[in-house]
């Protein structure tokens, strides 16, 4: 069987076949620079890039780099001698020795032991000499004079500081969260090769090593934990020391420790449980506060209600019943009689309901309205004009709104005008669905229907309007909407002033 290596990776020639054995690891996969072959069969590669493997039966037994002590990973030359295998690279040679299946110990050569450079070509080696074939010339070293300096040489932590404070290394130290750089010195005991010293550290024992050729170490910022600093040293053709050790803890600020933590959920709890608390409460009071606003509609609808039929207006309604009769005008008192008992008939049925449509309101004003228009003849006209965007069957409003200022519009307007008068009512739809209501007369003004002050009419006109204002500005705190009323002169530069009453109404009552 033939072993060789190429840029692809490492082959045999066996049988009168050439087998790849890329396959079995990605070290086998790329560039092999040399083979060499131990006493037991074992063949040493020299790969390049991946250190020196040992491979034997189709197993990597050792993979040696850097890390383990390895003068480079790009590897040139192998030479095999006895126990002893020999590494040629650009950073210098290393020996290996290989004994009984193990590798023991690996050392270093380079310009500090004599060699003309580190850029070793090739190596060659018998029992009492070891030849360097390097890029400035060859060195030949004596084989046991080189064997003879492989002990590890003491470590030791000649100081560790905190914030310029020296500690004792014997401790175990606590410190608080910004305590938190600290500075360690310390030395190696090489005599003959005291500038070769390589020292590795590391703060947790899951932690990989790292290098360094200072005698001192500055690490700022450790995060909160604990920590176990560990160090040890070697000269390059040493093997490495004991290790040198110390323990601290770095405590975390209060604000990221469990205790802070848990007061903080605690609070955070509790503070939920105020607010729901307090939402509940005054949940619990807004619907108090609802429920006394409803009782005090539903008190006004009922004081509206007994107050609809004003006493003035059944006996004017009356009498005028009495004169069709003493007339001998027969026809005329039924029509009225008919019409009175039907205006009756809709106070009865209203006056179980909180809401009605729009269409029975206009109905139940037009009534009211001819009524009066029959005892005053000639003197009164009115206009009911309701919106075409206004479904009038669907839409709901407050039940006895409009008749209080209409009444006074009669009452308080136009009776006391000498000649005709009319009362205009129009109900709109505004863009965000609230109703726009209109009440227009064109009598004898405000002013002046305050100082005529009609005795028995002003009394009973003036507190059903005054209980429609408050209905409104209730049922403004129970729907949410912002309503008005605003009551003013209809037309301020004429005699007769007029007074035209404008307020809105919620179009989503139900």
């Amino acid at each position: 069987m033939i072993w060789y290596g190429v840029n692809d990776g490492l082959y045999c020639f066996n049988g009168g076949a050439e087998i790849s054995h890329a396959s079995e690891s990605i070290y086998l996969s790329d560039r092999i620079n040399d083979i060499g072959e131990t006493a037991d069969s074992v063949l040493v590669l020299a790969s390049y890039g991946y250190g020196v493997l040992f491979y034997k039966d189709g197993k990597i037994l050792y993979h040696l780099t850097e890390n383990n002590g390895l003068s480079s990973n790009i590897c040139k030359r192998i030479f095999v001698h006895s126990n002893d295998v020999y590494i040629a690279t650009a950073m210098g040679a290393t020996r290996i020795t290989y004994s009984r299946g193990h590798v023991d110990a690996l050392k270093i050569f380079t310009t500090a032991d004599g060699l003309l450079s580190d850029d070793v070509r090739d190596v060659y080696a018998d029992d009492s000499e070891i030849c360097f074939a390097t890029s400035e010339g060859l060195t030949v070293l004596n084989t046991l004079r080189t064997k003879s300096n492989t002990s590890s040489p003491p470590v030791y932590l000649t100081s560790i500081k905190c914030k310029g404070q020296q500690l004792v290394q014997d401790s175990n130290y606590t410190f608080k969260h910004d305590q938190n750089s600290l500075q360690f010195y310390f030395t190696c005991v090489s005599y003959r090769l005291p500038d070769d010293v390589i020292y590795q550290y590391r703060l947790t024992e899951d932690q990989v090593w790292m290098s360094t050729g200072n005698s001192s170490i500055d690490i700022p910022y450790l995060a909160p934990g604990s920590y176990h600093f560990q160090l040890k040293a070697k000269v390059i053709n040493g093997q490495w020391s004991g290790t040198q050790s110390f323990y601290f803890t770095i405590r975390p600020p209060f604000w990221k420790t469990y205790w802070f933590a848990a007061i903080c959920a605690l609070a955070f709890i509790m503070l939920v449980i105020l607010i729901a608390g307090n939402q509940t409460r005054a949940g619990k009071r807004k619907e108090i506060e609802q429920l006394k606003i409803k009782d005090q509609v539903t008190y006004l609808e009922q004081q509206a209600l007994q107050a609809m039929m004003n006493p003035h207006f059944i006996f004017n309604v009356m009498n005028s019943i009495q004169y069709y009769i003493n007339n001998n005008e027969k026809h005329e008192a039924n029509l009225y009689l008919s019409d009175f008992a039907r205006l009756i008939r809709m106070n009865l049925d209203i006056a179980s309901k909180r809401y009605i449509p729009v269409d029975e309101e206009v109905a139940y004003l037009d009534l009211y309205l001819s009524l009066e228009r029959i005892r005053f003849g000639e003197r009164l006209s009115y206009k009911i004009d309701i919106d075409a965007k206004i479904d009038q069957d669907e839409t709901m409003v407050p039940v006895m709104m409009l008749q209080p200022f209409i009444e006074n519009a009669i009452w308080h307007g136009i009776l006391p005008k000498k000649g005709s008068g009319h009362v205009q009512v129009e109900v709109t739809k505004e863009k965000d669905g609230m109703l726009h209501v209109r009440i227009a007369d064109d009598g004898i003004g405000i002013s002046a229907a305050k100082e005529n002050n009609i005795h028995g009419i002003k009394a009973h006109v003036s507190k059903g309007m005054k209980m429609t204002q408050q209905r409104l500005a209730l049922i403004g705190k129970i729907t949410g909407h912002t309503l008005y009323i605003h009551i003013q002169d209809a037309f301020p530069g004429a005699q007769n002033k007029g007074t035209k009453v404008e307020f809105l109404l919620p179009g989503d009552l139900s």
